[in-house]
């Protein structure tokens, strides 16, 4: 499904009322990324604390409240990630979800494990911007 009209109206409606765009990261890294793209148009915040690991994290209801005001998740693939979305497709239906990995190329451990930090590689950062560029 294209969400791309949506996005633009998002962005058609934080420029017009001098609101920058809320953006929710699972990770710290990705925040960095998406104030890069956006500037001063977007707010970016991530929903993984420091020296909190995203393997068992799990969101708390203050932060998921906040989550519920936000303009849009973008989300890199954490473990976190597969519980959080089952659980705001009921409660924030209205949240624009984006899968930030989408066309990203994972590496394979030896035992064929798949890498998930797509992050460390500049070619999937660099996805990863087209990718919130066009949402």
């Amino acid at each position: 499904m294209n969400r791309f009209p949506f996005f633009l109206s998002l962005c058609l409606a934080a420029m017009l009322s001098a609101a920058p765009l809320r953006i929710f990261v699972t990770i710290s890294p990705m925040v960095e990324a998406v104030t890069a793209i956006g500037g001063a148009e977007v707010e970016a915040q991530t929903l993984l604390p420091p020296g909190f690991s995203p393997e068992s994290y799990q969101p708390n209801a203050r932060m998921l409240a906040s989550l519920g005001k936000a303009d849009a998740l973008l989300t890199i693939g954490v473990p976190f990630e597969k519980i959080l979305l089952e659980k705001l497709k009921g409660a924030f239906p209205n949240l624009l979800v984006v899968d930030g990995t989408r066309g990203m190329k994972y590496r394979f451990f030896e035992d064929g494990g798949k890498d998930p930090h797509v992050w460390l590689s500049a070619s999937n950062m660099l996805v990863y911007a087209n990718t919130v560029a066009e949402e």
